[in-house]
C-alpha cells in the first residue's frame, strides 16, 4: 500500500470524507465494456453452464445492462459506488418500476470483476460468498476482449 493511499484511508476514517467523484469516474471507466459470467451463485446453488454461458454484463457509464443472449430478455440498472469501504461496495438500482435497490459489495482485479449482492432491499453481504438458502448473489465476470 503507497503513503497516499494510507493518508487518504486515514483521512476518510478521520473525516468521514467521500473520495472525489473523479475517483468513482475512474473506478467506473476501468469497468467498461462488456463481460461474460464465468460463475454465477444464488443462495448457494451455482448456475449451469448452458444457462451461465449465454449471460453477458454490458457497462456503459453508471449502467449496468444484464443481457441473456438465449432469449431477447434485458434488465438495466443504474450503480453507485463507494470506495472507502472494505470492501468496496455498489449499489444498484433496477430500472424496472417499483424496485427496491440493492446493495453488494465488488471487487476489482484487471480483467476480474467480482460482484456479491443481496437485490431489492436485503442486507450488504459482507463478503465475497452466497451460502444455501440465502438471497445473496454471486457473479464472478471476464472482460471481454
Amino acid at each position: 500500500m503507497n503513503t497516499f493511499t494510507v493518508i487518504w484511508s486515514v483521512t476518510t476514517i478521520m473525516f468521514g470524507l467521500q473520495p472525489p467523484k473523479e475517483a468513482v469516474q475512474r473506478e467506473l471507466a476501468q469497468m467498461q465494456g462488456l463481460w461474460r459470467v464465468e460463475k454465477a451463485i444464488r443462495g448457494g446453488q451455482e448456475a449451469p453452464e448452458e444457462t451461465r454461458s449465454k449471460l453477458r454484463l454490458k457497462i456503459e457509464g453508471n449502467v449496468f445492462t444484464m443481457m441473456d443472449e438465449g432469449s431477447a430478455r434485458e434488465e438495466r440498472a443504474e450503480v453507485s459506488l463507494d470506495l472507502t469501504a472494505n470492501p468496496r461496495q455498489i449499489d444498484i438500482r433496477p430500472k424496472r418500476k417499483g424496485a427496491e435497490p440493492g446493495r453488494g459489495i465488488y471487487q476489482l482485479e484487471g480483467d476480474t470483476m467480482t460482484l456479491c449482492w443481496t437485490p431489492e432491499g436485503g442486507e450488504r453481504p459482507k463478503k465475497f460468498a452466497s451460502e444455501n438458502g440465502s438471497n445473496v448473489r454471486l457473479l464472478v465476470l471476464k472482460r471481454v476482449k
